[in-house]
Parts: structure tokens; sequence; C-alpha cells
């Protein structure tokens, strides 16, 4: 999984004009973005940026159209090096196009489909069509590239507000919600789940979230 923060510190900056940076080291606010940034990929299961994935062993079903259908790790798709299906010690090549150099297959949403009347293999055992291995268990292996080159808006948004949710527990750790001073009274929060700001970095990040083939 690449790592990488996911707005800059100048961002945070500007994201956040309440709070006094004026004796805050840029390496801090860069760690508690950084901090930020992986909640962020915890959170919907994969990372944001641009990379290319090897030999990723993943998910795939037929589908009852007799296609098969992929399941990549990583979001959003751009496109396919390689898919091999693996059973056991036995595997085989997909071929990724035509004779005239058009893929065979398309990217929709989550997922990368193959047709199950384009289909055609190479390797150790070989079938007649996608059909055939509906009822059994088999798994593949992909090579693709995926991510985005720019950061969206709405991402960069949910990785500041858990990042300013970070910043803000370490300056209340002990979770004071109201003090006074000379009868010196304290209150203290009584929310043991998320923050509203974590709450909301979450509901940004679920129309991103990698979902599982559950229910396809």
């Amino acid at each position: 999984m690449l790592k990488a923060n996911y707005i800059t510190t100048a961002e945070f900056q500007s994201y956040n004009p309440e709070i006094d940076f004026s004796n805050v080291p840029d390496a801090t606010i860069s760690g508690m973005i950084a901090r930020g940034s992986r909640a962020v990929d915890n959170y919907i299961n994969f990372s944001l940026f641009t990379e290319t994935v090897v030999n990723e062993k993943s998910s795939a079903i037929i589908n009852s159209d007799g296609d098969l259908v992929l399941f990549p790790q990583k979001l959003p798709i751009q496109s396919l090096q390689s898919a091999v299906i693996t059973k056991g010690s036995y595997k085989m090549n997909l071929i990724l196009t035509d004779g005239a150099g058009n893929p065979v297959y398309d990217i929709v949403g989550q997922r990368i489909i193959f047709p199950f009347q384009q289909m055609q293999t190479t390797g150790t055992f070989s079938i007649r069509n996608f059909y055939q291995m509906r009822e059994r268990g088999f798994y593949t292996v992909l090579s693709y590239t995926a991510g985005y080159d720019v950061i969206p808006d709405d991402l960069k948004d949910a990785c500041n507000l858990m990042a300013k949710d970070i910043w803000a527990r370490q300056a209340n750790p002990i979770g004071i919600k109201r003090m006074t001073q000379g009868a010196i009274t304290m209150e203290y929060s009584q929310n043991d789940g998320d923050s509203d700001m974590v709450s909301d970095a979450k509901q940004i990040l679920e129309n991103y979230a990698r979902r599982n083939m559950a229910g396809y």
C-alpha cells in the first residue's frame, strides 16, 4: 500500500483558520496529517494515490450471465496488465485484448468484467466457458493500475477532519468539555465513540470505501 499525505501542511492550516499554528513546527503538522491519511486508508481499505499493484490475490465470481467478475482491492481501477485464474497448481491466463488490440474486458465501478462470449485463455488448464467454474472455488492473481492522480476535494476534506480530530485529542488528552477557575469545575466528555469530526469524515468516505463482493 502506497503511503502518502493527502493534504499539505499549508492546506491543513488554511482549512482550520481558528487554530493558532504560530508556534507549531511543520513537521508536527505533517505527522498529524500522516496519521489522518492512514485513518482514511484504513477506513476505505486502500490507499488513494495512483500506483501499479502487482500479483494481488483477488476475489472473483461467475455471474448469472456467465461473465467473470473480478474485484481488485484498490480503486478507482485505471487499467489491467494481467489476470490469472488459479486453482491449486493450475493456472489459466486471461487474454486481455482482441486481434485489433482492443480490451475484451470492461471496468465497471469496483469491478472488472470479462464477458463470457469473449473468453480467451492460455495456461495449464482450459475451459469452454466461464459457466464451468461457477460452482468451483478459485481465485485470481491480478496486476493492475489504480488510484487517483489528483485527490478529490471531498477526500481531502475527510483527511483534514481525521487529522483535526488527532490535533484536538492531543490538545485535550483527558477530554475536558468545560472548565472554570476558582472553585475549579471540570466537566468531562462522556462520548466513547467517534467524535463529530471522525463521524463526518466517515460519512464522506462511505462513498469511496472498498466493498466486498457480497450481495453482487
